[in-house]
């Protein structure tokens, strides 16, 4: 399966030097004071803005490509550093979520893509400053997602970021709302699980990678795949030790183990079973897809 343009690929990337440790710290820092410099006040608060492919501006909340995103980079970038000029903005990134966010309408679960990802950011900042405001205002946003019905089944956008929030959230504050909430994710993802061959898979949704045909194939990576979704279950099996996440991730290693491919010693894992193509990024290509292993 192309195996000699993966080998060159390989063989390009093994003659690349690797950054080191301080040039990667250097990188971070400057990545952070641009998103410092690019923050803007709204009528929601400090957002970030992001060029639409029709060439507006947009202002996002989510942890994909907006406010909450960048809060966390930020958190982590306070951490690796112990700068404390990104303390002030983090904050205000916080509390101005915690305004914007409805107070009568449904949210979205999501977690990148939804209002998971903004409690997930509210909640690490609580931790960070030792706030117990940010940390009552996260679980109060915790509390309304668990009584919304997920959107999918991925880590994205569906029931397996979902359920890694909720877990996350349980560990936080031991909380069984939140583990039962987890525990529902688990029983959505078993009851949307399609038997195949080789173990069971999951439907995305997203249509298979430049479809013109809107085909939804199984998919591998992270974002959208198998491989997400694993990454859920294997962590709800660690923590509760209970059977059913265990199962339905055994059967979703046995699809993805199916779907190696190997080359020079390496292994690789095609988008989907429509799409051969090996892809390098995180969504959609191998460097994600072992991480459930």
């Amino acid at each position: 399966m192309r195996a000699d343009a993966v080998a060159k690929v390989i063989r390009a990337d093994q003659d690349k030097s690797s950054l080191s440790s301080t040039a990667a710290l250097d990188l971070g820092y400057r990545i952070g004071r641009r998103l410092l410099r690019q923050a803007s006040p709204t009528t929601l608060g400090i957002r970030f803005p992001e060029i639409s492919d029709a060439g507006q501006e947009e202002y996002w909340d989510n942890l994909y490509r907006g406010a909450s995103g960048v809060g966390i980079a930020l958190l982590d970038l306070l951490h690796a550093t112990g700068d404390a000029a990104y303390e002030s903005p983090i904050r205000e990134i916080a509390y101005d979520l915690i305004e914007s966010i409805p107070s009568h309408f449904h949210l979205h679960p999501g977690l990148y893509v939804g209002n998971a990802g903004t409690a997930l950011f509210l909640l690490r900042a609580a931790c960070t400053f030792r706030d117990t405001h940010l940390l009552s205002e996260s679980c109060r946003l915790s509390d309304r997602l668990a009584e919304r019905t997920f959107h999918g089944t991925d880590i994205i956008s569906g029931a397996a970021g979902t359920g890694l929030f909720f877990l996350t959230m349980f560990n936080a504050t031991r909380n069984d709302r939140y583990l039962e909430a987890a525990r529902r994710a688990v029983a959505f993802l078993a009851e949307k699980a399609e038997p195949v061959e080789h173990g069971l898979t999951w439907a995305p949704l997203i249509p298979d990678w430049g479809e013109s045909t809107e085909r939804y194939s199984p998919q591998t990576g992270l974002s959208h795949g198998v491989a997400g979704i694993c990454l859920f279950l294997l962590e709800m099996a660690a923590a509760t030790g209970e059977d059913l996440p265990g199962r339905l991730y055994e059967a979703g290693i046995s699809w993805l183990d199916s779907r190696i491919v190997t080359v020079e010693s390496r292994n690789y894992w095609p988008v989907s079973l429509e799409d051969p193509k090996l892809r390098y990024h995180w969504c959609h290509g191998p460097p994600a897809s072992p991480m459930p292993t």
